[in-house]
């Protein structure tokens, strides 16, 4: 059990790591493309193996979009954050200049 709890936080470190360096589009297109690919594979391959394809295909996936999500959220509150101190320095310039 340890051993999967040690996989599963190393697979979400690379996916964080890997989330930070792609373009925004690009996310949504990989999720685009796997959930094509599963529904592809459930109509072509019998029920008893689709299924099980889709959760191999679709919980590593699930999680790099949850890393994905973090990530952005992440990176719009930190540009939310400059803009706000931007914006406060701004007024804070202004104010100065009309004395």
């Amino acid at each position: 059990m340890h051993l999967i709890g040690v996989w599963a936080a190393a697979y979400w470190d690379w996916c964080k790591a890997r989330t930070r360096t792609l373009s925004f589009w690009l996310l949504p297109v990989f999720l685009g493309v796997s959930f094509l690919v599963a529904i592809a594979a459930i109509e072509i391959l019998p029920r008893w193996i689709g299924i099980p394809v889709l959760v191999v295909v679709f919980g590593p996936v699930s999680v790099f979009m949850n890393a994905w999500y973090e990530n952005t959220r992440q990176r719009l509150d930190q540009q939310r954050a400059q803009s706000e101190a931007t914006r406060k320095i701004q007024d804070m310039i202004n104010r100065e200049s009309k004395k």
